[in-house]
């Protein structure tokens, strides 16, 4: 399995992706480690870029609310969620 990733590469897959920037990368090590890595902003910005709904395009490039916030209590209290998902996405 170890020859198959390093001769094809995690950045293989992202080659399909839109965007001059993430088909031109290649893996990177991960600092001293035997590992390939992608890299992943260049996917990012790659798919960034490809959105053509400016609306879309205006949005914070941010996940979940699960993704940006480890509190219990607030991802269990819908009014808590919703509260701080909108101060995050610039709604009023």
């Amino acid at each position: 399995m170890r020859g198959v990733l390093h001769r094809r590469g995690p950045a293989a897959a992202g080659r399909a992706l839109p965007g001059a920037a993430a088909r031109r990368g290649e893996d990177r090590k991960y600092h001293d480690r035997p590992y390939d890595v992608i890299d992943a902003g260049r996917y990012a910005a790659a798919l960034h870029d490809a959105i053509s709904d400016p609306a879309l395009r205006k949005l914070p490039p941010v996940g979940g609310i699960d993704q940006y916030v480890d509190n219990t209590d607030l991802l269990c209290t819908p009014a808590l969620r919703r509260a701080v998902a909108a101060a995050v996405l610039g709604s009023r």
